[in-house]
């Protein structure tokens, strides 16, 4: 079910909203784009993690890409905002709920919103070779030229290791044969790799196995 045509024939977003400040672009891979997946509530942690990345970044153009459920006129204003003051490009992506609405949810905490993060290079790869994706919760407190100085040597994705401890619980609770189990919240990704990889594809096959089988949503998964 959940090939390469079904995501080409669902329009997952619908609608975006454009705030394109970026000046003298000469080479598009000067540009860093980074991503978030958050609900309506979380604008304004997002707009202090965009800005704490400005404020540390001043010699950098960067591409912020939000993908939501739902977003208020107040949000978008306070965006624009910020694009114009830092001359810098922000698009919000209001997506569809309704592929996602099979996904599991245990703690009240989360949201399905954070699945959109396996749905994000569907869309980064149009634009993209390489992108961030940054939980909406974290600080940049220097620079964001390293993420462009990682060799990712054909893989998919770089990211951080969990505790030693949470990577045996979980690599072990989910028949791991790797061992290895990383933390979603920072995750430098290769689009075409993940294309080629079908990790999308992957990620959507398990909405039909028992919630039971994953504890820690996304990143399970």
């Amino acid at each position: 079910m959940f090939d390469r045509e079904y995501f080409e024939k669902n329009e997952f977003v619908k609608k975006i909203y454009s705030f394109e400040n970026l000046q003298c672009i000469e080479d598009q891979n000067d540009v860093m784009h980074i991503c978030f997946n958050i609900d309506i509530n979380f604008f304004r942690p997002t707009g202090v993690t965009i800005t704490s990345i400005l404020e540390n970044n001043s010699n950098m153009k960067f591409a912020f890409h939000i993908f939501t459920d739902a977003v208020s006129k107040k949000d978008l204003e306070a965006l624009e905002k910020t694009t114009v003051k830092y001359k810098q490009s922000c698009y919000v992506y209001l997506m569809d709920m309704a592929p996602f609405a099979n996904f599991h949810i245990k703690h009240p905490r989360f949201k399905k919103v954070s699945y959109f993060r396996l749905y994000m290079p569907k869309v980064l790869k149009k634009i993209t070779r390489y992108f961030i994706y940054i939980d909406a919760d974290l600080i940049c407190i220097n620079s964001m030229e390293a993420f462009k100085k990682i060799d990712l040597e054909g893989k998919v994705l770089a990211a951080v290791s969990d505790l030693p401890e949470a990577v045996k619980t979980r690599s072990d609770f989910l028949g791991l044969k790797s061992g290895k189990y990383f933390n979603s919240g920072v995750l430098w990704i290769d689009t075409e790799k993940w294309e080629e990889n079908s990790i999308t594809e992957k990620a959507f096959s398990y909405q039909g196995r028992d919630p039971k089988s994953f504890t820690c949503h996304d990143q399970d998964v």
